[in-house]
């Protein structure tokens, strides 16, 4: 009885941290080009581009 109870808290750890990590992803997929969108004038937003440290 003990080993279905940890296999069920580990299905819904794994459940719950699959979660997370999937939307933290959809997330930052959904903003890609524009990492802080600018709601002023969308010139002033930061880009992946122009937030890199390097031009390479």
């Amino acid at each position: 009885m003990l080993g279905l109870t940890q296999r069920a808290l580990f299905k819904a750890w794994f459940a719950s941290a699959l979660t997370i990590v999937a939307a933290t992803f959809y997330g930052v997929i959904g903003l890609f080009p524009n990492m802080f969108p600018s709601n002023i004038d969308p010139s002033y937003s930061l880009t992946a581009r122009n937030a890199a440290s390097s031009e390479t």
